[in-house]
C-alpha cells in the first residue's frame, strides 16, 4: 500500500518536475505572455491539486515511514527533492494538528529546521549559537519566510535588470545574469512549498506577488536561527564568476538582508560574533562580507 502511494506521488512529481523545465525553456524563450505558459501553469496547479489529494489522507505513521523510505535510498532526480518536499510539508501539518488536541507534544522536536552543511556546523559549532524555538510561533513560519522571499526576489529582479552598466564586459555579464535568471526563479519559487504555491497563483510572476504583511508575532528567534543557516549557505557555495552562482549568492544575500531588518541589536551582536570565528579569507569574501558590512551597519 504504501509502496503504490510513494509510486503514484512519485510520477506526479516527476510531471511536476518536467512543468517547471517548460516553464524555464518558456521563460528563456521570453514566452511568458502566452497561452503556453499559462497552460503549463494550470497543468502544474492540477498535478499540486493531486499531490494534495494523496497527502491530505496521510497519518502520521504512513508520512513517517514514506519519508523514511525516500531517505533510506540512494536516489538521484528532482522527483525524490519535490515527493520529499511534499512530504514533510504534510508532516508539519500532521504535528501541529496533533499539538492542537495535545499541548505536550512539540512540533519542533521532530522538524529538521536548520540544515546546515555539516562540516560547517561542526567547525562553527553552530547548536552553541542557535536559539530555542517557541513552537506556537514556528508553526506561522512558513507564512513569514514566505514574505522574507518575496521582497527578496522583488528586490533581486530589480536590481538584475535596472544595474547600469558601463562597459562591453559588464554589459554580458548582465545579459548572462538575466538570462539565468528566467530559470533560477524557478528555483528559488520552490525553496518552500508555501512560497511556491503563492508564486504559483500568480502565474510565477514576480511583479504580481503581493507583498504580504508579516504575521503579528515575534520571529526573533526563528529568525536570528535562518540567518545563520542563510550564512551557512552563502559560505558553502563555491563563489565563481559564473552566472548561475552569482544569482544564488544574491538571493541569498538578500534573504540574509531582509532577515536581519527583524533582529534586535544583542541578537545581530551575537550574529557578528558568529562570523568573527570566520578564516579572514572567506570573511574578506565578496558574500559574505556583505553580509558582515550589514550587520555592522544595522547595530550601528
Amino acid at each position: 500500500m504504501e509502496n503504490d502511494i510513494l509510486s503514484e506521488l512519485l510520477e506526479i512529481s516527476k510531471d511536476i518536475s518536467n512543468k517547471y523545465k517548460k516553464l524555464g525553456n518558456l521563460s528563456i524563450k521570453n514566452m511568458e505572455n502566452t497561452s503556453e505558459y499559462r497552460s503549463t501553469v494550470s497543468e502544474l496547479d492540477e498535478c499540486f491539486l493531486a499531490t494534495s489529494s494523496i497527502c491530505d489522507e496521510l497519518d502520521f505513521d504512513t508520512v513517517d515511514s514514506l519519508l523514511s523510505k525516500l531517505s533510506n535510498k540512494s536516489l538521484n532526480g528532482s522527483e525524490y527533492d519535490i515527493a520529499n518536499d511534499l512530504l514533510y510539508t504534510r508532516y508539519k501539518e500532521i504535528l501541529y494538528e496533533m499539538r492542537n488536541d495535545d499541548k505536550d507534544i512539540d512540533p519542533t522536536e521532530f522538524i529538521d529546521f536548520i540544515v546546515c552543511n555539516s562540516d560547517f556546523a561542526k567547525k562553527y559549532n553552530i547548536e552553541s549559537f542557535l536559539e530555542e524555538m517557541n513552537p506556537d510561533t514556528y508553526e506561522y513560519f512558513d507564512l513569514a519566510i514566505t514574505c522574507i522571499y518575496i521582497r527578496a526576489i522583488q528586490r533581486m529582479k530589480h536590481l538584475i535588470y535596472n544595474t547600469p552598466t558601463y562597459n562591453e564586459s559588464e554589459k554580458e555579464i548582465s545579459r548572462r545574469l538575466i538570462e539565468d535568471f528566467k530559470v533560477a526563479k524557478y528555483d528559488f519559487f520552490t525553496v518552500n512549498h508555501f512560497f511556491e504555491i503563492t508564486a504559483l497563483k500568480s502565474n510565477f510572476d514576480i511583479d504580481k506577488l503581493e507583498d504580504e504583511d508579516m504575521p503579528k508575532i515575534d520571529f526573533s528567534s526563528i529568525f536570528f536561527n535562518y540567518a545563520i543557516y542563510l550564512l551557512g549557505e552563502i559560505y558553502c557555495l563555491d563563489i565563481a564568476s559564473d552566472s548561475s552562482t552569482i544569482n544564488d549568492a544574491l538571493f541569498l544575500n538578500l534573504c540574509f538582508e531582509e532577515i536581519i531588518n527583524y533582529l534586535g541589536k544583542e541578537r545581530l551582536i551575537r550574529l557578528q560574533n558568529f562570523m568573527d570565528g570566520f578564516e579572514q579569507s572567506i570573511l574578506s569574501s565578496f558574500y559574505i562580507s556583505n553580509c558582515y558590512r550589514k550587520i555592522k551597519c544595522r547595530i550601528n
